[in-house]
């Protein structure tokens, strides 16, 4: 599993991967911002994501080890390893050695499809969880108590905490869902006893609060404190749609049936107690997870499409095997979430850019550091990044900025994080700062006049073009960018 974790990691990470260029587009923030923690910056304060303090970190230690890719692709290793030894443990739990090879190998062409870049932060969630998960699983398929004890409460505590503090909603859903599940199993079904259960509940408690005390002193210390609330609490619950985004989404429902299959599945095998702990992860998801569905949200969940193989494996009987894969087959192609056909494209996309020896992103960096490199050396810490952000193929324009090691001297990355708050706007006011260099593209400009909060939008534009000058431009066949010089 270590060999086939390394060469996972070398094929499909693409903002790591020593084999192509591209710097991603959400890893590409998860690395800046470890960029800048080294440089003395804090996270949501002084640059600002809505991810978990603890994703920050491990980019961070990424960057120290080795700046650039190196590091953080060592560490992808390691947790790709980790995960991918735990979903084999939990397919032998089940299935025979050549049985399980089939579904590792299964499982892990789907979880390409939802890897995208790498470097996410489900992948790192994954690392931490599968630990957990395949005890909890081993557990109740030998019926016994070995991984429900105080020590192994400290642990899952921990683990949660790590994973609470990367995303917590996946920390909710699946540790929250399945320890609930668990114990639910362990006092009815194995009739433990209340007193045990209370202190393996007590031990959970306990693991958690040893994560979280120096997370909350680091940024209290640093007077980030609603900053850190701001960007991981409210900013979040904003972008995941409100209340409206719990159950309005046509994939969500289309995953939850999905899982409903799976539960009958179960219930009809030989092992029905796991719905204790699957039932209460799959309803917990369909809350948390939000609307916007992005493929890599479901790398957390990836064990379930393991349970879903091995189920599948375990059917005998040929018709019903065949009428079971037809019905999930047509469930997900209708609900948009073709787990195979995500799959396929990434599969092709890494290929193209094997084949064409990443021809195209080379040439992008290499145009965008000709336009960054006229910023004297001193100086290139103080260039703005007004509104240089993704676009619809890799790689993003804001990715210039770290492929070139400099870290942008504002707060906001991208500037359609301002689409949900305009908190953010505010505190991003470039006519405030007047900083000496400018970074900006007109490729968003039709973007931005749908948008009510960018009615400011074209002042900014007059301000910038009345108070600085254009100094360099890209060439527009490959990208569209502008350096601009305070007067």
């Amino acid at each position: 599993m270590i060999l086939v974790a390394l060469l996972f990691v070398t094929f499909f990470s693409i903002s790591t991967s020593p084999l192509y260029v591209d710097e991603g587009k959400d890893s590409v923030i998860f690395k800046s911002m470890g960029l800048a923690i080294l440089q003395g910056k804090i996270p949501y304060a002084d640059f600002f994501d809505h991810k978990g303090p603890v994703l920050y970190f491990i980019n961070a230690f990424g960057q120290w080890l080795s700046q650039g890719r190196w590091g953080i692709f060592l560490l992808q290793i390691i947790a790709a390893s980790i995960s991918f030894i735990y979903l084999f443990k939990t397919t032998r739990l089940f299935l025979n050695g050549k049985q399980s090879i089939i579904v590792m190998a299964l499982t892990l062409f789907i979880l390409s499809g939802f890897y995208e870049a790498g470097n996410l932060c489900e992948e790192w969630i994954l690392a931490i969880m599968m630990p957990c998960i395949y005890w909890l699983l081993s557990d109740i398929v030998h019926q016994d108590l070995s991984h429900i004890t105080p020590w192994y409460g400290l642990v899952y505590g921990i683990c949660f905490g790590l994973t609470f503090f990367i995303r917590p909603t996946d920390a909710l859903a699946i540790l929250g869902g399945m320890l609930l599940g668990a114990i639910c199993y362990a006092c009815v079904i194995l009739k433990m006893d209340k007193n045990k259960a209370l202190y393996d509940v007590l031990s959970f408690v306990a693991g958690f609060i040893f994560v979280s005390i120096p997370i909350c002193a680091y940024f209290a210390h640093n007077h980030a404190w609603n900053d850190f609330v701001y960007g991981l609490f409210i900013h979040n619950s904003l972008y995941s749609g409100g209340i409206q985004g719990i159950v309005l989404s046509y994939k969500k429902i289309a995953l939850f049936a999905v899982w409903v299959i799976l539960w009958y599945l179960i219930k009809t095998s030989s092992y029905k107690n796991l719905l204790f702990v699957v039932i209460p992860v799959c309803c917990f998801q369909f809350v948390v997870i939000g609307s916007r569905m992005y493929h890599h949200y479901l790398i957390d969940y990836i064990f379930l499409f393991l349970l879903v193989l091995i189920s599948l494996m375990k059917r005998s009987n040929v018709t019903s095997l065949a009428g079971y894969s037809l019905l999930l087959y047509l469930v997900i192609l209708v609900g948009r979430i073709n787990v195979f056909r995500y799959a396929e494209d990434a599969l092709l996309e890494r290929i193209e850019l094997l084949t064409t020896h990443d021809e195209k992103n080379r040439v992008f960096y290499m145009e965008s550091e000709k336009l960054l490199s006229i910023v004297p050396q001193e100086m290139q810490d103080s260039i703005w990044n007004y509104n240089v952000t993704w676009r619809e193929k890799y790689p993003s324009y804001s990715s210039i900025f770290f492929h070139h090691g400099i870290t942008q001297c504002n707060k906001v990355p991208h500037y359609t994080m301002c689409y949900v708050s305009e908190k953010l706007k505010k505190d991003d006011n470039i006519q405030q700062y007047a900083p000496p260099y400018v970074v900006l593209t007109h490729s968003h400009d039709d973007d931005t006049i749908r948008q009510p909060l960018w009615a400011e939008f074209t002042d900014d534009y007059q301000y910038l073009y009345t108070n600085y000058e254009l100094i360099a431009k890209t060439d527009s066949t490959i990208c569209d960018i502008e350096l601009l010089k305070r007067k």
